[in-house]
């Protein structure tokens, strides 16, 4: 869904450009407005594609939900202390938090490239039983 929805925005953004360069390939031209509005319409598509992707994907409207509301509820919200101290000890226990997310993001991550190393073995075992038996069995 999210890839046919940018590339149908990728056509229609990209197309008049195209369709126009060959038409009318250089400027000076009768239809500078056209030209400017094509040109323009084509570099609207990477201002549309972040908008797509939050409307299609969750995930992605997820991140963009935290980064933008959280963040600046966090910044303006009146349960801040007025002590700078105590706001610098708050940004450095969500510092904390953070890098013990990252830690095991790293972790989790680590374990599936063991699973998926384990996997590929077990596959490469499967393989060659199934060789040695082909072999067995060309040979009778």
């Amino acid at each position: 869904k999210t890839v046919f929805c940018i590339f149908v925005s990728f056509v229609i953004c990209f197309l008049p450009f195209a369709l126009l360069s060959v038409v009318d390939p250089m400027p000076p031209s009768r239809n500078t407005k056209l030209h400017i509005t094509a040109y323009v319409l084509s570099w609207a598509s990477a201002f549309i594609n972040p908008i797509i992707y939050c409307y299609t994907n969750k995930h992605y409207k997820a991140a963009y939900e935290q980064a933008l509301f959280e963040s600046c509820l966090e910044r303006f919200s009146s349960q801040r202390s007025s002590d700078p101290q105590d706001d610098l000890a708050n940004d450095d226990k969500d510092h904390d938090d953070n890098l013990q997310d990252d830690i095991e993001d790293l972790q989790n991550c680590q374990q599936r490239r063991e699973m998926d190393e384990q996997l590929d073995q077990d596959e490469d075992r499967k393989i060659r039983k199934l060789s040695n038996s082909e072999v067995f069995i060309t040979k009778l």
